[in-house]
Formats: structure tokens, sequence, C-alpha cells
């Protein structure tokens, strides 16, 4: 919920708070975890912030 009520800034606001929270704060997810999810999603059409975060949870 916190990313969604403080990610202005567009898809790049959203996956620099991801990753704050998640890899840094809640360590839910590795560093290299998150970065090669990211480097897949880039691949795909569509939003990346929005995949990524599909595929975190």
């Amino acid at each position: 919920m916190k990313i969604g009520l403080l990610s202005f800034g567009g898809p790049a606001g959203q996956i620099g708070l991801m990753h704050s929270e998640l890899v840094e704060k809640r360590r839910w997810i590795s560093d290299r975890r998150f970065l090669h999810a990211l480097n897949y999603r880039m691949l795909l059409p569509g939003p990346e912030a929005q995949q990524l975060a599909i595929y975190t949870g």
C-alpha cells in the first residue's frame, strides 16, 4: 500500500520504492534475484513495475 500511495514518478519511481522496501528493508527477495527479475521484465511488453510486483508477489 505504501508503494501505491508514494509512487510519484511513474514506473521508475515504483521500481525504486519496491527495491528499497522489498530488498533492503524487508529482505523478502535478494538483490540479485530482484535485478534478474527486473531485467527479464524489461524485455516483455507492458508496464515493468506491475509485472515486477506480480513476480515478487
